[in-house]
């Protein structure tokens, strides 16, 4: 049998490409390519499309009335938001913490991540 070359899960490194992990907790990590979007936020609104599996988080740089907080690593520049109640409203299973690749929508200024 001769050698397989073996493939990354990711082919780009994740500090390059925008990447949302859902941990187990239900607390939402977003890595330092994707927090550029994020910069200068408080809060973060969440959003569902049921038809095509996306989750919006739309930022805002007030308080906003269904806003959640984001919390900032002290180096680094990645970012946590808290998120269980809204994963557990629409049934998001979130019992394995799972990386997914994210993208941010100009047109409805907000991050994507594609579930």
């Amino acid at each position: 049998m001769g050698f397989e070359e073996f493939e990354p899960r990711y082919a780009v490194s994740s500090k390059k490409r925008p990447m949302v992990t859902i941990l187990k907790q239900g607390v939402f990590g977003v890595n330092q390519a994707a927090a550029v979007f994020l910069r200068d936020v408080e809060q973060v609104v969440f959003l569902f499309d049921k038809a095509t599996r996306r989750i919006g988080l739309r930022p805002e740089k007030g308080e906003a009335a269904n806003g959640y907080n984001v919390r900032r690593a002290k180096q680094g520049g990645a970012l946590q938001i808290s998120g269980s109640r809204f994963l557990d409203h629409y049934g998001i299973a979130h019992e394995e913490t799972k990386r997914y690749p994210c993208e941010w929508d100009e047109k409805a200024k907000m991050l994507v991540v594609q579930l």
